[in-house]
Order: C-alpha cells, then structure tokens, then sequence
C-alpha cells in the first residue's frame, strides 16, 4: 500500500497474503486488521549513533501498527476478537497507510 501510495498509477494490481493460509488475494477484496497485540516485524539491532563524548541508539519504528490482511470478515473478525486492533476495508486502510 505505502508503495501505490508513493508512486499513483505504477501498479496495475495489487495483492495480499491471507495470514491464514498463505493465499494470494486481490488487495482491494481483503479485510484488514490494523493494531493489536502481535508484532510480525523483523527485529534488527538498532543502529548506533557516535556523537562527541555520548552514544545513541538509533531506533526504527516502521511497522507499528501492524496491518493483517484476510480474505473474509469472519476471520479478520476472530483475529480482532484474540488480538485487539480493529478491522478495515482496503479503503480505510490506505487511508490510514497514507496518514502513518
């Protein structure tokens, strides 16, 4: 989504994978929950930062809150209910992609 979003018209379609099984959808046809309690990032050591006299970690946030995608309501549904977050249409989730 962050990429359709940054560059209008380079794609033609776009898909997602059903957290479920694995399965290609139509992006547009999925059921997304956004938020809860799981993290599916891939932790990387944070960088650090040297400055005189001092050290920094530099951390990076990008996929806070994560985004599942579903091909049913029913699923993204029981997902919500065990996880928290709330469930949005395609629409409303470039929405929200487009305002993070």
């Amino acid at each position: 989504m962050h990429y359709e979003l940054v560059h209008p018209g380079a794609t033609e379609r776009a898909f997602a994978r059903d957290f479920n099984t694995g399965a290609e959808i139509p992006a547009e046809k999925a059921f997304y929950v956004e938020g809860g309690d799981q993290e599916y990032c891939a932790h990387v050591r944070p960088v650090e930062r040297r400055e005189p006299q001092t050290t920094a970690e530099l951390a990076y946030d990008r996929c806070t809150p994560p985004l599942v995608a579903f091909a049913s309501s029913e699923e993204a549904g029981k997902y919500r209910a065990a996880h928290g977050g709330r469930v949005l249409d395609y629409s409303a989730a470039r929405e929200s992609v487009r305002e993070r």
